[in-house]
């Protein structure tokens, strides 16, 4: 009787994770469909602020000395500072020889994944039985094809992308018990703090799930000096911007952070969503503490990235919502749209979570998947209608900067330093 009821446990958890494994292999579809994309658009030629952040920089740190070496990773790009793109730009350049925009474009999707694999982790620890479902909402939110403008294009999604995992890989990190996390846990807060704007609110992300999660003196002082001693660093050698796009009064402002919130559904009634977003959100996180009363670890996650995610579209509101395009044009920029795409995973989770009636559940399941495939198959079109201008538009511009003069100039350099060559790239294009 004891051998057969070890065997009914056994053939039980076999066919929960090949429950699990089934779905997760669904989620690779998104993925599948994104990559389909990225590969069939993609052309080893400079998109705007490529030239200067990556073949200008290679060929600078390519002749600099060891500290000029050590400075140029630092140096301010416009008002951040951009540190993983550029150690990814050297390590491919001291793999290859040289610059390919392609290969650079599929590093910065493989932080995507990164990420995606990070929040489904997250959510398996909430959701013991869900999460494979779960998994595929996740899939369809962070692959989402409306993000092109990240996906296909090399140093805006080096840097979009990059400063949102290196925060996802820190809070991975801290959120593990054994101490030999904490030093990676640190570095990858260093990297963060110095790849974006929005990098220095990953740390203060950081310390909300600390602060949220458990009673760690060590973590919570280290995750303390970090935030205070990488700030500062931060701005040493620093010059403010002024890049005409701060906005102008707090009506536009809100009214950018509500749009760009609801950017994820739809176009034409991104405000009136998000007025339903976040009273939902408002019901998710009261559900959550009434259920936990002190937040756990796993939920504090959530807590954390939620924080991450509308710090950053209200530091976004505040320095881009007042650009010549006007609100609703820049509010659904492609390069945000993944803080909004994560931004409606993450409220879902959490109310998910907080949800104690499994009918229920599933009801909401039901209701948000229907309006995930909807918005998917709404921003697919869009997606590839991006991917598509991109690469004609990098086929049909000499060069497609705003001043020709200097990048014909920087073009010239690198293909004189043998390090990437825009005439050869644009006949094999051709």
């Amino acid at each position: 009787m004891k051998n057969n009821s070890m065997k009914q446990v056994d053939l039980s958890i076999n066919n929960k994770k090949s429950y699990q494994k089934f779905w997760l292999f669904l989620a690779l579809i998104p993925l599948y469909i994104l990559l389909k994309n990225v590969q069939a658009f993609s052309v080893n030629l400079p998109n705007m602020d490529d030239y200067d952040s990556i073949l200008k920089f290679i060929a600078d740190w390519k002749t600099g000395s060891a500290s000029q070496k050590l400075f140029l990773l630092f140096k301010q790009h416009n008002e951040h500072r951009i540190l993983s793109s550029r150690l990814i730009y050297v390590l491919s350049y001291l793999i290859t020889g040289g610059i390919n925009f392609v290969t650079l474009i599929y590093f910065a999707n493989l932080q995507l994944i990164i990420l995606a694999i990070i929040l489904v982790y997250f959510t398996s620890n909430i959701l013991k039985r869900h999460w494979g479902l779960m998994a595929i909402l996740i899939a369809m939110c962070v692959f989402d094809l409306s993000s092109y403008e990240n996906s296909g294009f090399a140093m805006s999604g080096m840097a979009n992308y990059g400063v949102i995992a290196f925060f996802f890989m820190s809070l991975f990190c801290y959120s593990k018990q054994n101490s030999l996390w904490l030093l990676p846990a640190i570095l990858f807060h260093f990297i963060c703090t110095f790849s974006g704007g929005s990098g220095m609110i990953g740390g203060l992300g950081l310390l909300v799930f600390v602060l949220l999660s458990e009673k760690n003196l060590t973590k919570t002082i280290s995750v303390v000096i970090a935030n205070i001693v990488f700030d500062v660093l931060y701005f040493v050698d620093f010059t403010k911007v002024d890049n005409g796009l701060k906005g102008k009064n707090l009506t536009d402002m809100f009214d950018f952070f509500m749009k760009l919130s609801a950017a994820h559904f739809d176009y034409d009634n991104r405000f009136s969503i998000a007025i339903i977003l976040f009273l939902v959100l408002i019901v998710a996180i009261f559900l959550t503490w009434k259920k936990n009363k002190s937040i756990k670890t796993d939920a504090a996650a959530f807590i954390s990235i939620l924080f991450f995610l509308l710090a950053t579209i209200a530091s976004i509101s505040v320095f881009r919502s007042g650009g010549k395009e006007g609100i609703d044009h820049d509010s659904y920029s492609s390069r945000y749209l993944i803080l909004s795409h994560l931004l409606a995973i993450t409220v879902f989770v959490i109310l998910f979570f907080a949800i104690p009636s499994e009918k229920i559940r599933w009801v909401l399941f039901g209701v948000f998947s229907l309006i995930t495939i909807k918005s998917y198959q709404l921003n697919y079109q869009y997606g590839v209608d991006g991917f598509e201008r991109t690469h004609d538009r990098l086929l049909r511009v000499k060069y497609y900067y705003p001043d020709e003069k200097t990048a014909e100039k920087i073009a010239t350099d690198v293909c004189a330093k043998n390090i990437y060559c825009i005439e050869e790239n644009r006949e094999e294009n051709q």
